[in-house]
């Protein structure tokens, strides 16, 4: 049985789990090492004919407490992809982030995307453009580059949830308008812009409720909570939302934002639209790239004297667009996981089967 080896793999990420289900039914044996010291030891027993799929760079050096260290670490790994390339094995590089995102050792991490999109046979993008985006800080081959965008996640979670069940759960009226924004509480989320955005909302629909739902340090916590405005109603939950909680956040809100200040892909709106949710989002080049033209997409403008009331005005539009779920959920059923696998499956892992 020809082996996959897959590294990183988070068990717990479904654009991963949606990735491979065409190939787990296809014969490859998937390896799913999450750390480096296991993705090694299966190296030595590759043949030829077997293929390795990189994803995530960040567990090859950003984990290391020194430089000196992640120089180890990089070594170790340059070394070993090579050794298995002249070995006949076949390579693929799934391209995620610019780079690891508040990583350390950004040049050497530079100089690591060199070498993997040097040394790999096919880089995967799902940014159209990612060439381009990554270009200050890596160089990626045009002959390697294969698209096979980042699919929504339509069949993946429940979506027997209704709004008004929805919010009964959370204990927010019917009749409110809701935006929400789920994800990791992180600067570069541009979280404090958002809040912002949202007392501007406040001062002409002072019932506006925000919904904020992600993983957070006590730090980002504390700087998160001391910016919200005290007599609006929030619901925060700083913590990882399972996956079966999932479709009661989204079936509650009416708007989702993501006001990133720094992105080449986001699962988060292809969540989003498979929720059948409007989104608000930045005019970023890699998010222009990716939903320009779609209707249920509102771009605001980041670079705006004001950007804060820029995305409060967006949210305003996509609250009042009453065709826009209906639209988010044609775009998500198109864009589905199964088109996605088998796109994959055909022009990267077929490739590097022949």
């Amino acid at each position: 049985m020809t082996k996959l080896i897959v590294f990183p793999y988070y068990r717990d990420n479904p654009y991963l789990n949606m990735l491979y289900l065409i190939p787990s039914t296809q014969g490859w044996q998937i390896a799913e090492p999450e750390v480096l010291d296991d993705f090694l030891s299966l190296l030595p027993d590759l043949t030829k004919g077997d293929v390795i799929n990189l994803h995530w760079t960040a567990r090859i050096m950003q984990r290391e407490p020194t430089r000196e260290a992640a120089l180890d670490s990089r070594s170790k790994f340059m070394t070993a992809l090579t050794e298995a390339k002249l070995k006949g094995i076949k390579t693929s590089w799934t391209v995620h982030n610019l780079l690891p995102h508040e990583g350390n050792y950004l040049d050497l991490e530079s100089e690591l995307a060199n070498f993997i999109a040097e040394t790999v046979d096919i880089v995967h993008v799902m940014n159209p453009d990612t060439a381009a985006l990554v270009a200050q800080h890596y160089t990626l081959p045009e002959s390697k580059v294969v698209h096979v965008g980042h699919s929504s996640y339509w069949g993946v979670y429940d979506q027997s949830n209704n709004q008004n069940s929805a919010r009964e759960h959370f204990g927010i009226s019917s009749e409110v308008p809701v935006v929400l924004y789920l994800g990791r509480i992180r600067p570069y989320k541009g979280l404090a812009a958002l809040v912002a955005a949202y007392r501007k909302l406040l001062s002409t629909t002072p019932d506006t409720v925000l919904m904020l739902g992600g993983k957070a340090t006590a730090q980002d916590i504390e700087d998160l909570t001391a910016l919200l405005p005290e007599d609006a109603k929030i619901i925060a939950k700083y913590d990882y939302i399972p996956a079966e909680d999932l479709p009661l956040w989204f079936a509650a809100a009416d708007v989702a934002v993501f006001p990133y200040e720094q992105i080449l892909n986001s699962g988060s709106i292809e969540m989003a639209a498979s929720f059948g949710l409007p989104v608000v989002i930045p005019n970023l080049p890699a998010l222009q790239a990716g939903y320009q033209g779609q209707p249920w997409v509102n771009f605001y403008d980041s670079n705006a004297a004001d950007s804060n009331e820029a995305m409060a005005v967006s949210v305003r539009s996509a609250l009042a667009n009453d065709e826009a779920k209906t639209s988010a959920r044609a775009y998500a059923k198109l864009n589905s996981p199964l088109r996605m696998t088998q796109n994959f499956s055909q022009r990267v892992l077929d490739e590097l089967s022949k």
